[in-house]
């Protein structure tokens, strides 16, 4: 298991592994991936959110107000959503740090409060009583899942990420893993 670096979420391997260089193997090509998709959601929110707006405006012209501006129309008329919105805003200040670390401005002008945090929509728990009215709507293959995550508490990450090879681990009575 290793957090996301960009959205910060921890995810699961897709299975146990046999030693620890086999996970650091498999944790370096995840990496690898994530960096690059990383790089290309960069240069998308870049070249469509970014240039369009500061690509003609010299370095030093860009303030507080200018940021509060073009946060307020990502906002308002690009169509994103509050969450996407937010990662486009953190990437602005990445970006004037490099500016004041090369001394072209004095403080980065990104100040907009609660902008650069992604706030997910409050998700509906449903109760204990009607869990088996939901497992019996599920396709078949599915609904073990409904099972697992209410009366085991498996978030979906933990639940997905469940094989056949764990059908037959359990767990003994002092919390410790066996095999049977």
């Amino acid at each position: 298991m290793y957090h996301h670096p960009v959205t910060r979420r921890r995810v699961t391997a897709p299975n146990t592994f046999g030693t620890k260089g086999d996970a650091t193997r498999w944790l370096a090509t995840v990496e690898t991936d994530v960096r690059e998709s990383t790089q290309e959601l960069y240069e998308y929110q870049l070249c469509r959110h970014v240039l369009p707006v500061f690509a003609e405006v010299p370095v030093g012209r860009i303030d507080a107000a200018a940021i509060r501006t073009w946060h307020a129309e990502l906002i308002s008329s690009s169509g994103m959503s509050k969450t996407s919105v937010a990662k486009v805003y953190r990437l602005m200040p990445q970006i004037l740090a490099a500016t004041v670390d090369d001394r072209l401005l004095r403080e980065n002008p990104c100040r907009v409060a609660g902008a650069a945090t992604e706030r997910s929509a409050q998700r509906e728990i449903p109760e204990l009583a009607t869990v088996p009215a939901i497992h019996d709507s599920m396709d078949p293959r599915y609904a073990a899942l409904v099972s697992l995550a209410a009366f085991v508490g498996l978030r979906r990450g933990e639940c997905l990420g469940l094989t056949r090879a764990h059908r037959h681990r359990c767990v003994d009575g002092s919390g410790a893993q066996r095999r049977g």
